[in-house]
């Protein structure tokens, strides 16, 4: 008999609301969250408020390693060492130093590149965690594929911005056995909520990033390959 141990990933803003109504509705369902689901949120910004369960009227709220923040000091550094690759060469709009993405993509990736090594530690250690789920008690001798799910929109900055990377560090982690599933709003999902003038421009650029990784004109240097 096998058992599926799942991993749930937030990035972004709208990552991190959808991990908080999740974390509400199994805890609503289960009584609290099974040690075969885990979470993870990684954000550029600060953590979201808390939720309240509307049936039991508990607090949810992010614990313990559950979030991840990507620091902004110095992102402006990685992006002039990345001017000419995949930092536009003459663009001089620099992430700044503060909390957020400003809604842009490239200032996303900049700050997750700051970060990157924190969150391939912390991705690793959260596969780590899944994986083990079973090694003791009852479940001792049952393995099973693990299921990493990812979420995020890919309107604002944040989650548009990371979304190829984390998913590049995730499948370098994941065997042939498990699974990866991305959940992607799209742009006009933001239609008239302010602070989204760039929705439908990080949309589009993820998108052909996507059809770009899915053509089979990817390098075998790559590392997206």
């Amino acid at each position: 008999m096998s058992f599926t141990k799942n991993l749930i990933i937030g990035l972004g803003g709208t990552g991190q609301q959808i991990l908080l109504e999740a974390k509400s509705s199994i805890i609503n369902h289960f009584g609290e969250i099974p040690d075969d689901i885990k979470f993870l949120a990684i954000d550029t910004d600060v953590p979201d408020d808390k939720v309240v369960n509307p049936y039991t009227q508990a607090e949810i709220q992010f614990e313990g390693s559950e979030f991840l923040r990507l620091s902004g000091n110095g992102a402006i550094n990685v992006a002039k060492e990345a001017e000419g690759e995949w930092w536009p060469k003459g663009c001089t709009d620099w992430p700044l130093p503060g909390a957020g993405a400003a809604a842009k993509r490239m200032h996303g990736r900049a700050k997750l590149g700051l970060n990157i090594n924190n969150v391939d530690r912390v991705i690793k250690e959260a596969i780590t965690a899944v994986r083990t789920v079973g090694e003791q008690g009852p479940n001792v001798h049952q393995e099973g594929k693990i299921r990493v799910f990812v979420a995020c929109s890919l309107a604002g900055g944040t989650g548009s911005g990371c979304w190829l990377d984390v998913a590049n560090l995730l499948r370098e982690e994941l065997s042939e056995s498990d699974r990866l599933v991305s959940v992607m709003l799209l742009g006009d999902a933001f239609e008239g909520r302010p602070g989204t003038t760039n929705k439908y421009a990080n949309t589009v650029a993820s998108l052909k990033e996507l059809q770009w990784v899915l053509s089979g004109a990817v390098p075998d240097s790559s590392p997206y390959k």
